[in-house]
């Protein structure tokens, strides 16, 4: 007798189980805090900036940075001011919303102003985004990582026609050394 009572509530346990993970885990949504930081690298050289300049054409680039947030997951852009550019992207992972991309550049943005303050460039990850800028102005300061690939092509192409000389001598002295 007291098995057929066991093994009658058994099954309505197991229901009543199944009817609470039914009701409440539809409602349960995953936390995560997206706007936990997971990599910051600024800048060593930092710019003076008497005149605002950067301070306002970083406030821009974050501001369009932001304002593209709530429509698409990657954006990149440039801002100019005055004789300052700054070059900037933002990527939000492909899980999340809109809404949390937009909240997680909007925490880049925080985080960068307070972590990376007048450094000319920087990169920051987040759980649920990432930011990079750099900064130059049109006079030629700044990162020169234009001028650096320039020169590397410049003694790229040196060497290249130094061992083609080398080369060439090589097979004339080997022809020579044929006719003896």
């Amino acid at each position: 007798m007291d098995s057929t009572l066991i093994s009658f509530s058994l099954p309505s346990n197991s229901l009543l189980l199944i009817l609470h993970l039914a009701l409440f885990l539809p409602s349960v949504r995953p936390f995560s805090d997206y706007s936990t930081l997971v990599y910051k690298n600024c800048a060593s050289q930092t710019i003076t900036d008497p005149t605002k300049s950067y301070t306002e054409a970083l406030s821009a680039l974050f501001h369009e940075l932001l304002a593209q947030s709530s429509q698409s997951k990657f954006f990149k852009t440039v801002e100019m001011y005055n004789e300052m550019a700054i070059s900037g992207l933002f990527q939000c992972r492909g899980d999340i919303s809109d809404e949390e991309c937009y909240d997680c550049v909007n925490a880049l943005s925080q985080i960068s102003n307070s972590l990376c303050s007048q450094s000319m460039a920087a990169r920051i990850q987040l759980l649920g985004c990432y930011t990079q800028y750099e900064a130059d102005d049109q006079n030629g300061r700044g990162n020169n990582n234009n001028n650096l690939k320039t020169t590397a092509i410049v003694v790229g192409g040196a060497a290249a026609i130094f061992f083609g000389f080398i080369f060439l001598l090589c097979i004339k002295s080997w022809g020579k050394k044929d006719d003896d």
